[in-house]
């Protein structure tokens, strides 16, 4: 009986002594676009700087540390392609602005039927572009003076909505830039984009010296982290952590680490 104690005493030693192994970090893939959108992404084509890439990709790379339950990557595509493999679970996150037919391809933070403004990535506003001298404008609830030339949006926007919603003409472009580029060559009417990155735009292009920004907003709403389908029925939980992880990094470092884009431009 004692030789028995004694062995199995020994035993669990032996198992004790052994290193509890961690669970391995979880891959997840976050797509964003392969043309810069400053400031939040920096940079053209599939590379993702590993210095200054933008203030979105800053914010991810904080969350990725206090969350190491996961293992972060990027990958850069066309944004309609990025929607495309969230859909398919290729990549595990975007982000994006809200749509309500967006819900077929991801989960959203939501709070009851809409989504929850409080754990938004960002606040994001467009605007709308036109020359100076053009009566084509915004003014917060209806368009006036309406274009016979289309609106330059960038494929994917959910602002062409807005458009097409008031039967006005689109016309696609892949990046911001190209549609200022037909704006300044008057083959748009107008383009519409984020306002932090048409202005800067503006701002670093003296021969758009002939465009202006409409004073009021298009729309403003906030974007989010959106998680593909198959991620968050695997890891529910984990998603809600990382959605809380981004507010929490966002309340402490996102005035700073946007301010530091905001410097360089100015």
């Amino acid at each position: 009986m004692m030789i028995q104690i004694r062995r199995a005493t020994l035993l669990f030693g032996l198992v004790c002594s052994f290193p509890v192994m961690a669970e391995p970090p979880l891959p997840f893939a976050m797509c964003y676009e392969d043309k810069q959108l400053l400031p939040y992404f920096v940079g053209e084509g599939k590379a993702v700087p590993d210095t200054h890439p933008g203030v979105a990709i800053e914010v991810l790379r904080l969350m990725a540390q206090e969350r190491p339950e996961i293992a972060l990557s990027f990958r850069r595509e066309p944004w309609k392609r990025c929607l495309a493999m969230l859909e398919v679970g290729e990549v595990s996150g975007v982000i994006a602005s809200y749509k309500q037919s967006r819900h077929k391809i991801g989960v959203y933070p939501m709070q009851g039927d809409e989504p929850d403004s409080n754990r938004a990535f960002e606040i994001t506003r467009y605007c709308l572009y036109t020359k100076v001298d053009s009566g084509f404008r915004w003014n917060g609830q209806r368009f006036e003076h309406l274009p016979e030339l289309p609106v330059a949006v960038p494929l994917g926007y959910s602002i062409g909505d807005l458009f097409q919603n008031n039967h006005i003409g689109m016309t696609g472009v892949n990046s911001g830039d190209q549609g200022f580029f037909l704006l300044s060559h008057d083959r748009v009417a107008a383009t519409a984009t984020l306002c932090e990155s048409g202005n800067q735009i503006l701002a670093s292009h003296p021969e758009y010296q002939d465009i202006k920004a409409n004073p009021v907003p298009l729309r403003v709403k906030g974007s989010y982290l959106l998680v593909s389908h198959p991620f968050y029925d695997q890891h529910s939980a984990l998603v809600l952590k990382l959605w809380d992880t981004i507010v929490s990094i966002n309340q402490r470092f996102y005035q700073e680490i946007y301010q530091k884009y905001a410097k360089e431009r100015d």
